[in-house]
């Protein structure tokens, strides 16, 4: 899922120079009506830049009217990246459950498990039991001040 992600096109920009270098394609959507990361930009250039390293087209988003068959058909994958609360009516989640159950591609970056409460089938998808049923409506948990563990110092990729 990943060797899919990541090319440049956002709205304001228009086609980069990857769109056009391959058919891959993935739609970066980054609504919030919930806690707004500040980092949102950065994460979309982040993307952008993968995109154009790895030959691959990304249209970025926060226009949840794409989340029509027609439109969701034209993308390998679609990112949730760093989304929040209550971004899609019923019609657009209806679409985008059919895109995957055809086979498309979905992930999801950091909040998006912060993303649609109430939707069943978001449930397994946005790995919500993952967190036990956080909810993050109040702001992030109490960190308690432990320092992180470092479990795997490279990537088993490198």
């Amino acid at each position: 899922m990943m060797a899919l992600l990541l090319g440049p096109t956002t709205e304001a920009e228009g086609p980069g120079p990857s769109a056009e270098a391959s058919d891959r394609r993935i739609l970066v959507f980054s609504k919030t009506t919930g806690f707004r990361h500040a980092s949102i930009p950065d994460a979309i250039a982040v993307v952008e830049r993968l995109g154009t390293a790895n030959g691959f087209a990304v249209d970025a988003t926060e226009d949840s009217s794409v989340f029509r068959d027609e439109r969701l058909a034209a993308y390998d994958a679609i990112l949730f990246l760093l989304t929040s609360g209550d971004v899609l009516d019923q019609a657009q989640k209806s679409a985008f459950e059919r895109y995957i159950r055809a086979g498309g591609g979905y992930v999801g970056v950091h909040s998006a498990s912060d993303t649609e409460y109430g939707w069943t089938y978001a449930e397994p998808l946005f790995a919500r039991h993952l967190l036990g049923g956080i909810q993050f409506a109040a702001g992030y948990p109490d960190c308690d001040g432990r320092p992180a563990r470092t479990l795997e110092p490279r990537p088993p990729s490198r």
